[in-house]
């Protein structure tokens, strides 16, 4: 009879450290673990736990909305040519358009893609998150500013003294508190909430579907730069204005794929906007300041 042959002597790793979870370490004392680490649920930066969120994609809901806005704009300018650009009636013409049409944009892209309005969006779950949502938003909105203030920087040397932001400002000022309050809530509230629910809720996820993040976030900041370009503006004005939007789309970008959720984008945009308003509220302060 013949005896199988001795099974070989089990070597097992000397004691140590050794990773066992995510580059997390486990201690080995030789025979068994004595010491195991907890695995930890992922979390986003606003403190909750990590979920997928379905994404509105759609290219017809893409062009949808750049048509009907185009369209709308181009019909309700033509209709309305007589209304002087600097009254109340004329910022609600100039914006109203705008926002059906990509309000529009924005229900393709759930009738599409099955997600409801709102539902891609990835609305905090807990109040701690609303808070470091809203935190994070103002804190990145505030670095955007600057960051779209530095690269429209290299153009003011060229744009005449009428095209600097005094210049532009000025005419602003004398206009009655009405339009004031209406252009604060447009650029607040309103852009904001439009905008971040397209451009960032709907042409940011679709490119997400085809391009690596960094090139689809980069790709559709410049859409949205492009988009703020302003017939019968001078050349340089606009490169300032379509450069310094685009960095600002870029980061809106960054900062919803980032989070995962748009509302940190939306209150980044509206605090990118708030300064802006609130210079313009500062104006005349600034310009006895700046004339000292």
């Amino acid at each position: 009879m013949t005896l199988p042959p001795p099974s070989p002597p089990v070597i097992y790793p000397p004691a140590g450290w050794y990773p066992v979870y995510e580059g997390q370490l486990g201690w080995w004392d030789g025979t068994t673990w004595t010491y195991l680490p907890t695995p930890q649920t992922p979390r986003t930066p606003i403190g909750e736990e990590v979920r997928d969120v379905p994404a509105a994609r759609s290219w017809l809901g893409i062009v949808v909305g750049f048509v009907v806005a185009i369209a709308l704009t181009a019909l309700v300018a033509f209709a309305l040519d007589d209304v002087e650009n600097q009254s109340n009636v004329w910022l609600v013409v100039a914006v109203v358009p705008i926002w059906l049409g990509l309000l529009s944009g924005c229900v393709v892209a759930s009738e599409r893609s099955g997600v409801r309005l709102g539902e891609s969006w990835g609305l905090p779950r807990t109040r701690k998150g609303w808070v470091r949502a809203v935190a994070i938003g103002i804190g990145l909105g505030v670095a955007i500013r600057v960051a779209a203030g530095l690269a429209a920087a290299p153009f003011i040397p060229f744009l005449d003294d009428d095209t600097l932001p005094f210049g532009q400002v000025a005419p602003l000022v004398d206009i009655d508190s009405t339009f004031l309050w209406m252009f604060g809530f447009i650029a607040i509230v309103g852009a904001p909430l439009f905008e971040e629910a397209f451009f960032r809720g709907v042409l940011q996820p679709t490119l997400l579907g085809r391009l690596r993040a960094p090139v689809a976030i980069c790709l559709q900041g410049l859409v949205f730069g492009a988009v703020h370009f302003t017939i019968g503006g001078t050349a340089m004005v606009n490169a300032m204005t379509v450069v310094s939007i685009t960095v600002a789309g870029i980061g809106f970008g960054w900062l919803a794929h980032w989070t995962r959720t748009l509302v940190t984008a939306v209150v980044a945009h509206a605090t990118f906007n708030a300064i802006a308003v609130a210079f313009l509220v500062a104006y005349p302060w600034l310009e006895d300041l700046a004339n000292a």
